[in-house]
């Protein structure tokens, strides 16, 4: 697995952030390194940025998941304030390096965070008005006093139909093949390059999340 995650990174990219930004990713989702400021609302309750990574595979071939020319991915989440209704995430990036190899971050408070998936194809509105239908797929239990945490590498797939250049236009998702893997050594470094002034990393790996299961939650501190 950590073998064809280093492939993966090494794969060649041909988006550049001109392109997201057209698309409106890079516009609506900020491209930006954190701050110690960040660690806290403002209202003043503590946060943490939640480090994630999302890789898609559609018909066995990798795709960009952030800068696809057809393709935008965001992820979901629903927490206390929402009853666990997924919505905007707030997902951000560290660099236009970072985005290609489908690293984003959350700012996240304490508390039990639930997140989904939805893909946005361009040129139609499906997936926004699915939203209302999303399901949680994954769970975050968040402590209060972590100030970087890497979350997990989110395995994607699903079926699409090919592109001019041999890349391939996500059609359909396939919850039931997605995995979260330990890329914790990546973290790692994602960590050493962008982060390590705000604090140690701490590994804590979203749960698989089922449609059985309850949605908990706990107070979170400060509400």
């Amino acid at each position: 697995m950590k073998g064809v995650a280093r492939k993966w990174k090494r794969q060649e990219v041909r988006s550049s952030l001109l392109l997201v930004c057209l698309l409106g990713v890079g516009c609506g989702l900020p491209s930006n390194v954190p701050t110690a400021q960040d660690l806290h609302t403002e209202e003043g309750r503590p946060r943490a940025v939640v480090l994630l990574r999302v890789l898609l595979e559609v018909d066995g071939q990798r795709e960009e998941v952030f800068s696809n020319f057809e393709t935008m991915f965001v992820l979901r989440r629903g927490d206390f304030s929402t009853g666990g209704r997924l919505g905007d995430s707030g997902q951000r990036f560290l660099s236009d390096e970072s985005l290609r190899d489908g690293w984003t971050y959350l700012l996240l408070e304490p508390g039990t965070h639930y997140f989904g998936v939805s893909d946005v194809i361009i040129g139609t509105y499906d997936a926004i008005e699915d939203e209302r239908r999303l399901k949680p797929l994954w769970r975050l239990e968040l402590p209060p006093g972590r100030r970087v945490v890497y979350g997990g590498t989110l395995f994607l797939a699903g079926a699409g139909r090919p592109l001019i250049g041999g890349h391939r236009s996500l059609t359909e998702l396939t919850p039931e093949r997605f995995k979260v893997w330990n890329e914790s050594t990546l973290a790692r470094e994602i960590h050493a390059v962008y982060l390590r002034d705000l604090g140690p990393l701490t590994t804590m790996l979203v749960q698989p999340q089922s449609e059985s299961q309850p949605l908990v939650f706990d107070t979170p501190p400060g509400r």
